[in-house]
């Protein structure tokens, strides 16, 4: 997703077998928290939206990608290989989790700094895209031109809404659901792609049908449309994020019921 850093401390590939005890170890968090966040994504995704299962394992889905990401770009700064997509899926989580958070406990510097982090990352993945196409390279890493383009293009546009979200001092209502939802089904693609298209070699020979693994990848995509327009028929009052109510009761007990308290949230 980004060019990579000059600084390239180790010769080979770490693996769990090869490698610097710590970096080892790093690796192993790194795998887990990959397979817990895939675990806990493909929950949230179908679970009833706003059911104390999809509120539980959507946060365990964010505690999980953000570790992968973290342990995984420092891995691959050692290594010397592209180390964006960990930052860049961190960030869909980390701003899909914001977006649903009280007025009152959002954090305008991780915002800020959320949005920053984007636009680095998109226009760096927009440059890499078209360096290849000009340059004739078809597959950077594992990765096709196109896919570099889509992403940075993506990726550009979501930064360019942090701007205005931020201005506008946040979302309410039905457009503060969706891109909560849209950034986490997102995200779940991108961890997806990772494992099932980018460690395709690690799956038996007869399961690696390149039409077969694009499956789960594909499948937060479509399901995304499904649940921005289930939400979209929503009557309003069922609009009403419990959590978010409860939260502005207990700082404010003098509200006296849900209706004061989304208020009080705006």
């Amino acid at each position: 997703m980004t060019p990579t850093l000059t600084l390239c401390v180790l010769a080979t590939r770490i693996t769990l077998a090869d490698g610097p005890a710590p970096l080892r170890t790093m690796l192993l968090v790194h795998v887990l928290a990959g397979a817990i966040a895939l675990a806990a994504g493909y929950v949230a995704l179908y679970a009833a939206k706003g059911s104390a299962l999809h509120r539980k394992s959507g946060i365990w889905f964010v505690y999980a990608i953000v570790t992968m990401g973290v342990f995984g770009v420092v891995i691959n700064v050692f290594e010397g290989e592209d180390w964006g997509a960990g930052l860049l899926i961190a960030y869909f989580v980390v701003s899909a989790l914001e977006t649903v958070r009280p007025a009152a406990e959002r954090r305008r510097w991780l915002e800020v700094g959320g949005m920053l982090v984007a636009a680095f990352l998109g226009v760096a993945s927009l440059f890499q895209g078209l360096a290849m196409f000009l340059g004739g390279e078809r597959l950077r890493e594992g990765v096709p031109a196109p896919m570099f383009l889509f992403l940075g293009t993506v990726v550009v546009l979501t930064a360019a809404s942090d701007v205005r979200v931020i201005r506008r001092g946040g979302l309410h209502g039905r457009p503060r659901l969706v891109r909560h939802l849209w950034r986490m089904c997102f995200a779940l693609f991108i961890a997806a792609g990772s494992f099932f298209i980018g460690q395709a070699h690690t799956f038996p020979e007869a399961l690696r049908h390149p039409a077969l693994l694009a499956v789960p990848v594909l499948v937060p995509l479509l399901a995304m449309p499904y649940w921005i327009w289930r939400l979209r028929r929503r009557k309003p009052a069922r609009l009403l994020d419990p959590g978010a109510i409860r939260t502005a009761l207990r700082l404010d007990p003098k509200l006296a019921d849900a209706k004061a308290a989304l208020k009080k949230l705006g």
